[in-house]
């Protein structure tokens, strides 16, 4: 019988099946384009990626991975990902990824957040930071490539070896993860990457299309101010909101055989990105706000001693989508 380590109790409880890790969203950093980071670069794609950096790095708060976010990327460009004018309003984080549920220290108000580092109880809304996980960043011949490390070994036999790389490749970016337990007890989590995405550098609405590779059976709108989505068979198709400072959805997509892939298309300015993965995803979350547009395919993991999980992400330039005809409706 496994010994295992992710059942909580009292307010994480409520935490965990909440999600309720909704703050701290934004860089901690004072100038968060001069904080430690690489710019990666080919003759057709840019990339911002944030080093390590302790209290002085782009994002050093308790809910997303502290090292690897992706502040600014460019196909040709033209950005899709970035601060500054109406893209993100130089507040939120770019591509940058989260592992959701904290796992209980026994015998304390503690929890192990991966990628952050053990955080202490109290409000589950606002806990304290009591410890920070350590990334290292690994040498490498290629320039083209940043690869992080994080190796952590708690007393209670919570441990683990997460491996993170940003790189370049042909035309587009990939990220990809290897976490292993290392440790003596079994482990669970999920992971999902928050793709702040604003084709061509503008705000969402008016026309702003995401589009599946197959019909979506589970469309459930969580909240809906002023987005005018609306769901027409494999695509979420977005009106322009009334409000662009309080505007906002959240929708959720279950069922068997979700896309492992996405495209988020501006017609306004003929550009879209295209964000694939290399694993059926458990379920997927849109968020978006007036000026982004945010897929986020969900990763489950659940680890024995000695097992370990490897995923990737993929962004590429997308091709143009079709339109629909003047006077076609949505449901």
């Amino acid at each position: 019988m496994r010994r295992a380590l992710w059942a909580g109790t009292g307010a994480w409880l409520a935490l965990l099946a909440a999600s309720a890790f909704a703050w701290d969203d934004r860089p901690t950093a004072t100038d968060p384009a001069a904080s430690p980071h690489l710019m990666l670069r080919s003759p057709r794609v840019a990339a911002w990626v944030a080093r390590p950096g302790g209290a002085s790095a782009f994002y050093d708060g308790r809910r997303f991975e502290t090292a690897g976010a992706v502040g600014f990327l460019a196909f040709d460009g033209v950005p899709v990902v970035g601060w500054g004018g109406p893209v993100n309003g130089g507040l939120t984080l770019g591509l940058i990824g989260e592992f959701v549920d904290p796992i209980p220290i026994p015998g304390s108000d503690h929890v192990a957040k991966v990628g952050v580092g053990i955080l202490r109880g109290g409000d589950p809304r606002d806990p304290e930071r009591v410890a920070r996980f350590t990334w290292v960043e690994e040498p490498g011949p290629d320039p083209t490539v940043l690869t992080l490390q994080q190796v952590v070994r708690l007393d209670h036999g919570f441990a683990y070896r997460l491996s993170k790389s940003v790189a370049l490749e042909t035309g587009g970016l990939r990220i990809r993860y290897r976490i292993e337990n290392t440790g003596s007890v079994t482990w669970r989590t999920r992971h999902y990457t928050h793709n702040f995405l604003a084709p061509g550098g503008m705000a969402a609405g008016a026309g702003l299309v995401i589009r599946f590779p197959h019909p979506i059976e589970r469309f459930v709108q969580s909240a809906k101010l002023n987005l005018g989505a609306s769901l027409e068979q494999s695509e979420i198709r977005f009106a322009q909101p009334e409000r662009p400072d309080a505007a906002s959805l959240r929708v959720d997509l279950a069922g068997a055989g979700l896309p492992t892939e996405v495209t988020i298309w501006n017609p306004h300015r003929g550009v879209g990105i295209r964000v694939e993965t290399d694993w059926e995803p458990r379920f997927y979350r849109v968020f978006a706000t007036w000026n982004e547009v945010c897929p986020e395919p969900y990763f489950e993991i659940d680890l024995a001693p000695g097992e370990s999980a490897s995923w990737s992400l993929g962004y590429a330039p997308a091709e143009p989508l079709p339109q629909p005809a003047d006077g076609a409706g949505s449901r």
